[in-house]
């Protein structure tokens, strides 16, 4: 995610022993940064900043004194920042607020500073440790009022400057600051602010780094109403999962098949294309029909202690199957296999239809009772909860579970066909 410039604004403290409240320019929200810079015509108060979580990242003083202040906002955000008055000085302050930046680290590097006995503010050379840090420089001009013909060196923006209002008074002085979004790390020495004052001045360089990029499918997901709808299922499936110990194994499981599975070239290929699938589900009434099912097939097993000791079963045998494969190129391949006939179904009429069958399939699954093949009477009514109290409906679920699930947890076969027939929870689904 890349560091974005928000809003800008200055403002002048009076000399005094109280403090001044400044509101925040735009409406920062949680993680975005604040930064804050102060100059004055001789040294600035001590932890000038009263409002806490505010962290110094400039402080130098040549003639006039230079410091600047940032602070991640959290849930709830600041709306104004609280600073010291001077006893004898003007203060001129700066205040600029930026969102995507790291969450972690948001300072790239320790700050250079730099200080001359006449001319305008000159920024030193800066030498960043990752690509992609938005650089910020700040000068301080001592004595001088000068804002309103200050200007931002060649190449860089946001651009804005304040003074204390004191006609170049010894009271006076002028804070400046611009910024731009950077590139390959390494130094950038930029060229001076300019303007018409001349007087002793001190200067700084840091950068901000850049957020972590969410990635693409997500992106693609989040960009269409199906998508988000398809994120809220998964959530609300992954919720349910984690309301139980065997949900939280099962999510074990996965976590660490994408990890194994990360770790290759080709599976994270596997990892996009079963986010594509995802997609192409979600794309459909059908096919969120199906992502719904198969969450409420997993609620309506985990409600009962047969139900998860079911789940128990299925996951010890699909997670063992899912990791020995995803341990290997060639099993890696196989998974790839296995989606990529998910990806061939999808992309014809021919092929939805088969998934819209599928998705019937589990719709029946999902209801209060069912009539199932496998059971001793093939018409019986009988609901989850009485076929997972005996040992014969446990092994059904079992083998249901296996062969319908199995594209998603690494199984064996492709699941249910209109071509096929059920022959038992021992030998499955086999060809008419």
């Amino acid at each position: 995610m890349a560091v974005a410039f928000l809003a800008t604004t200055t403002f002048i403290q009076v000399n005094g022993a109280g403090t001044d409240t400044t509101t925040l320019p735009g409406t920062p929200v949680e993680d975005d940064i604040v930064v804050v810079s102060l100059a004055c015509d001789s040294a600035i108060p001590s932890a000038p900043i009263v409002t806490s979580g505010y962290t110094a990242v400039v402080d130098t003083v040549n003639g006039v004194g230079l410091e600047t202040y940032w602070k991640r906002m959290g849930s709830t955000p600041d709306t104004n920042v609280e600073t010291k008055q001077q006893s004898t000085k003007y203060i001129a302050g700066l205040i600029q607020t930026f969102s995507g930046v790291d969450t972690t680290t948001a300072i790239d590097t320790t700050s250079d500073t730099d200080g001359g006995a006449s001319g305008y503010p000159n920024s030193p050379s800066h030498t960043t440790t990752i690509d992609d840090s938005y650089r910020i420089i700040v000068g301080a001009l001592d004595d001088d009022d000068d804002a309103a013909n200050a200007t931002t060196p060649s190449g860089w923006t946001n651009f804005d400057a304040g003074d204390t209002g004191q006609s170049s008074s010894t009271k006076g002085c002028t804070i400046m600051q611009a910024s731009k979004a950077g590139g390959a790390l390494g130094a950038d020495d930029p060229d001076a602010f300019t303007g018409s004052g001349s007087d002793q001045w001190a200067s700084a360089h840091f950068a901000l780094r850049e957020g972590a990029a969410a990635g693409p499918t997500e992106q693609a997901l989040a960009a269409t109403a199906t998508g988000v709808a398809t994120i809220v299922t998964l959530l609300s499936a992954f919720r349910d999962l984690g309301a139980t110990a065997i949900g939280v194994a099962a999510i074990a499981t996965l976590l660490s098949a994408f990890v194994l599975l990360s770790a290759t070239a080709v599976g994270s290929a596997v990892l996009t294309a079963l986010m594509v699938m995802g997609q192409t589900l979600a794309a459909t009434a059908v096919g969120v029909a199906t992502i719904s099912t198969f969450s409420k097939f997993f609620r309506t097993l985990a409600a009962t202690s047969i139900g998860t000791a079911v789940l128990d079963a299925t996951k010890l045998v699909g997670a063992a199957t899912q990791q020995a494969l995803a341990a290997t190129a060639i099993g890696v391949a196989n998974i790839a296999t296995r989606l990529k006939a998910f990806r061939t179904l999808a992309a014809t009429a021919i092929g939805i239809a088969g998934v819209g069958r599928k998705a019937t399939f589990f719709v029946l699954l999902s209801v209060t009772v069912v009539c199932l093949p496998g059971i001793a009477s093939s018409t019986a009514a009988i609901s989850f909860v009485s076929m997972a109290a005996v040992a014969v409906g446990v092994a059904t679920l079992v083998a249901l579970y296996l062969q319908f699930f199995a594209p998603f947890s690494g199984g064996g076969g492709l699941g249910y066909s209109h071509r096929r027939k059920w022959k038992g929870p021992r030998r499955g689904w086999g060809r008419k």
